[in-house]
């Protein structure tokens, strides 16, 4: 038998080079920072806002608010159907493996739960209204009307919002930090 002889291993050369200026490393922390600074800002004009909010609307008024917003937060939950966590999940994993139809299937599969039980809602909201009139609200409330009114028109704001947080979840998949930045700290805020 020959005996068969392998090469010797080189040891690993180790690289004393000055590393490259824009490692992986930088552009994530530099990403980081600039998504730390816009969610501070954010948190701060919210805060403002609130501030106005109260101070310019009665206390009846702000109740009234108030109570169509939480309105506006559960049917945003409702509306996303706990789908957002799988956009994020599975539309990264779909696009590296490139198999782009079921990466687009999970996208309009996310966005058709949106619209249709958004549009649920909204219709909902508009059938049941003399329920939610009657059951929801005091008979102390003297502004029923008004209230029922600003749900009305709120509720219309959840599916807006969920699909928001839709297109946010888009960016932070396929966009840089500097477009998320602008995007959602920027753009947004100054639309609304």
């Amino acid at each position: 038998m020959e005996s068969a002889t392998t090469p010797p291993i080189e040891a690993a050369s180790i690289d004393s080079g000055p590393r490259a200026k824009h490692s992986s490393t930088s552009r994530q922390i530099r990403g980081s920072s600039l998504m730390l600074l816009g969610r501070s800002m954010s948190v701060l004009v919210n805060f403002v806002i609130q501030v106005l909010i109260v101070r310019y609307l009665g206390r009846a008024h702000y109740g009234a608010f108030a109570y169509a917003m939480s309105f506006v937060t559960v049917g945003q939950t409702l509306a996303v159907f706990g789908l957002d966590r799988a956009l994020t999940r599975f539309v990264p994993i779909y696009h590296e493996r490139r198999e782009y139809s079921k990466m687009f299937g999970t996208i309009l599969l996310v966005l058709g739960t949106i619209l249709s039980l958004g549009t649920l809602m909204i219709v909902g909201s508009y059938v049941f209204q003399g329920f939610i009139s009657q059951t929801l609200l005091s008979d102390q409330e003297a502004n029923k009307a008004q209230v029922i009114a600003l749900l009305l028109i709120l509720i219309g704001l959840a599916p807006v919002q969920a699909l928001d947080d839709l297109i946010a979840a888009m960016f932070a998949i396929f966009a840089s930090p500097r477009s998320i930045f602008f995007r959602k700290y920027v753009l947004s805020p100054g639309v609304s």
